[in-house]
């Protein structure tokens, strides 16, 4: 008896401390990746980045006239055609240059195969180390009608920039962005349950 509480204690520990997740982007390389780059500003940086072989860096080389400032954006998307219905959050690591200007992922959007979009607006980095967001996707605003995610058809991300330099440029990377889940609330209960079962258990012996 002692040994089927264990095990079942222990199968309930895994599904609550296992979580899926689902990779969007590696961003290793872009040879075979569909984002969308119309203003050439899009690479692969192996040298700067979180895990793997690379990370996607992108570029602002505008530079702004004598005591004047410089602003720019620009954006990239991918098809997916997939459901995401069943994941919860939508994480994502980035990277800036520098923190004279306000060079950020400024927003994120979902659209749905009948054409209705998402979005979430990103706060600005307070550090040029690589820091992780973990967006919960029911934090994502709908434009008008909400987004069906289980027939999501695209992500577009906005990449932006707002310096007062006088001449330069700013970059920003991304990387290893994944979808995850969390745990459902009956593996809990689970856990709970075989836990106390086998604290009474041990009482009793």
């Amino acid at each position: 008896m002692k040994k089927i509480l264990l095990v079942t204690t222990l199968a309930a520990a895994g599904l609550c401390t296992r979580s899926q997740a689902l990779q969007v982007d590696s961003f290793d390389n872009l040879s075979n990746l569909a984002w969308t780059d119309q203003q050439g500003q899009m690479s692969v940086d192996t040298a700067v980045k979180v895990e793997g072989t690379g990370s996607m860096r992108v570029d602002f080389p505008t530079a702004a006239g004598a005591g004047g400032a410089w602003w720019d954006d620009w954006t990239t998307s991918k098809d997916f055609n997939a459901n995401w219905s069943s994941f919860s959050s939508l994480s994502l690591w980035t990277k800036v240059s520098d923190l004279a200007g306000t060079e950020r992922i400024d927003q994120i959007t979902i659209w749905d195969i009948p054409g209705h979009a998402t979005r979430y607006n990103l706060t600005q980095p307070t550090t040029t180390a690589w820091t992780q967001f973990n967006i919960p996707l029911s934090s994502f605003i709908a434009d008008n009608v909400a987004v069906d995610f289980t027939q999501v058809k695209a992500l577009q991300i906005k990449f932006t920039t707002w310096d007062t330099a006088v001449t330069g440029s700013s970059s920003v990377w991304l990387d290893n962005m994944q979808l995850n889940t969390v745990p459902e609330p009956s593996a809990f209960a689970l856990l709970g349950v075989g836990l106390t079962a086998l604290l009474k258990f041990r009482k009793k012996q």
